[in-house]
């Protein structure tokens, strides 16, 4: 369902009501528990795919309206499994063929989907406290599904940096500290920026999914990911 582009019936008056109403324009019924029933029915993953994943980038206010309405986690979940999987092809670019046993392999895989599942969850949970203290009136689950659909651009940024990597001759120059320091620097720095877009996008999530004003949503949307950035930096040992 495409919040603006359909409409339901109002049990009340019988008059046919857009979706981004929540109160009968007629009548006054209250419609949210309608339109959520009708929502969840009509989100699955064929429409996350074609319609959230696709038009999250370019249509964030219209996106993240929709999500207030049905946070599903099925997104972010999809999200940080192909998420997981580039961090596990990084460690095969770093690994070389060891990664291709497919008990190192499974490993490997596993251990970043837990680790990118805890920050997601927990993370989400930290952010909604602030959230909540700051004025938001969504849901938990609103947090992870916000937080989760604005990671996109932080995954395309993965993705970008293992390509580089991919195409960096780290075998030939594996003794030399210099320039492997300046590579996997110059592919962090790629990651950080990404995040701060991320940054963005979460701010528009806070403000449709959480009622938050847009000043206070970009101040918690930027702290937010500016902590998650030092703690990168800090694991990594790159200031």
């Amino acid at each position: 369902m495409s919040v603006g582009e359909d409409t339901i019936k109002c049990p009340s008056c019988k008059n046919n009501v857009s979706v981004t109403y929540t109160f009968c324009p007629y009548c006054g019924y209250d419609l949210r528990p309608l339109i959520r029933f009708k929502a969840r029915k009509e989100v699955n993953i064929k429409r996350i795919i074609q319609y959230r994943f696709r038009w999250i980038l370019l249509k964030p206010d219209t996106v993240f309206k929709e999500i207030s309405i049905t946070p599903v986690l099925v997104g972010p979940f999809l999200i940080v499994l192909f998420s997981a999987l580039l961090v596990t092809f990084r460690l095969g670019i770093i690994l070389g063929s060891a990664l291709f046993n497919p008990v190192i392999f499974l490993f490997a895989f596993g251990s970043s989907m837990l680790i990118l599942l805890f920050i997601l969850m927990f993370y989400s949970f930290l952010i909604h406290v602030f959230v909540k203290l700051t004025g938001g009136t969504g849901s938990y689950t609103a947090t992870v599904s916000i937080f989760g659909y604005s990671f996109i651009p932080a995954a395309i940024g993965i993705l970008i940096v293992d390509i580089y990597l991919a195409t960096t001759p780290i075998a030939l120059n594996i003794n030399n500290i210099s320039f492997l320091v300046g590579v996997f620097r110059a592919g962090l720095y790629i990651e950080v920026f990404f995040l701060l877009i991320s940054a963005f996008y979460f701010t528009y999530g806070l403000v449709y999914t959480h009622g938050m004003n847009r000043f206070f949503a970009f101040l918690v949307s930027y702290i937010s990911y500016g902590l998650l950035i030092a703690i990168l930096l800090s694991f990594t040992g790159v200031g």
